[in-house]
């Protein structure tokens, strides 16, 4: 009886610490795969969230130019048959 909880209990840990295993036998080539799709990826984030930043400020600047009142135009005489109109 207790050979066989031993041997239950001895497959059960190793068939957890398998994919553990599995993880540390990793070779280089594939970590440096690994490691250059993850930069790859956040490199693509970062240029997505740099452009929705510009493309909100260029909004910023929209509104504001807007909400800008234009000068009046200059004060220019305006000629008309019977004489100079201001």
């Amino acid at each position: 009886m207790r050979l066989a909880f031993l041997t239950i209990a001895a497959s059960l840990l190793m068939a957890l610490a398998a994919p553990a295993f599995a993880a540390d036998n990793d070779t280089s080539a594939d970590r440096e795969v690994k490691n250059r799709a993850r930069l790859e990826e956040l490199q693509a984030l970062e240029a997505i969230q740099k452009r929705r930043e510009y493309q909100l400020q260029q909004q910023i600047y929209r509104e504001l130019d807007r909400q800008t009142v234009p000068p009046p135009g200059p004060d220019v005489p305006i000629m008309q048959p019977g004489g100079v109109r201001r």
